[in-house]
């Protein structure tokens, strides 16, 4: 009775709420990355800078300062963000890094310095999920930065335009699905290219579903080599991680 109430009085405001596609911006889901850029860093020998496609409210954008609490631990211990999830397979190495520069793009990016994004991000975490908005709460207390409001191709873009020194980083996690088929082309053949020209490493990390199961694929494309890794296999929302990866250098 009282749900149908609310429905009934507040339809307008809700039929617009769920014009936009949700946006979970799933802190979790960065343990995948810390892991990766360990990995990275034991691979080129250099720290990163980070791009990230379909950043929401930038929330993992500031995943070196996440801690990873698996086998000797990952990032700052101290961090109030603590990632644990259920890893099975061998370690990532420990490799600190340091990033150097982190951005990210979104269709509808949520500003949180505004009080009806803030809400729209704490509504789409459910209710029964307590940990998981206080985890949210934890990473917003790091001030994460705003993403830009752009198209990933446009953001890549200028992104790529300059040569880079460090390995640049460039992820998604679970957002590649919502990218047009066109736009998925074009990414793919700038990243390709740019990366094909550049003195510097360029890694490309898609944590995405990709037809198999259970979870995500961890990818990771790596220039000048041309190289892919299968990293393993990540729970859609962080909870556990199969880890694949071979040693940085066998």
């Amino acid at each position: 009775a009282v749900l149908r109430s609310v429905l009934q009085r507040h339809d307008a405001e809700l039929t617009a709420f769920i014009a936009n596609a949700p946006q979970t911006n799933e802190v979790r889901r960065a343990a995948g990355l810390v892991a990766a850029a360990h990995w990275l860093k034991a691979y080129t020998g250099c720290d990163l800078i980070a791009s990230e496609l379909g950043a929401s409210a930038g929330l993992n954008l500031v995943f070196d300062r996440f801690h990873l609490a698996v086998g000797q631990g990952y990032g700052p211990p101290d961090s109030p963000v603590q990632l644990t999830p259920k890893w099975q397979g061998s370690l990532p190495p420990a490799a600190p890094y340091l990033l150097r520069d982190a951005q990210g793009c979104d269709l509808a990016p949520l500003d949180l310095r505004q009080k009806q994004d803030l809400l729209r991000l704490h509504a789409y975490i459910w209710a029964d999920q307590p940990e998981r908005r206080a985890r949210t709460d934890a990473a917003i207390s790091l001030n994460p930065p705003l993403p830009k409001k752009s198209s990933a191709i446009e953001f890549l873009r200028q992104r790529l335009a300059a040569p880079w020194s460090s390995c640049h980083l460039i992820y998604s996690t679970v957002a590649w699905q919502y990218f047009s088929k066109e736009e998925k082309s074009q990414i793919t053949e700038l990243i390709t290219t740019r990366g094909a020209e550049s003195q510097a490493p360029l890694a490309w990390l898609r944590i995405e579903a990709d037809g198999k199961s259970p979870g995500a694929g961890m990818r990771l494309d790596l220039w000048p080599e041309q190289k892919r890794i299968e990293l393993g296999r990540m729970d859609f929302h962080g909870r556990w991680i199969t880890w694949t990866a071979p040693k940085p250098r066998e």
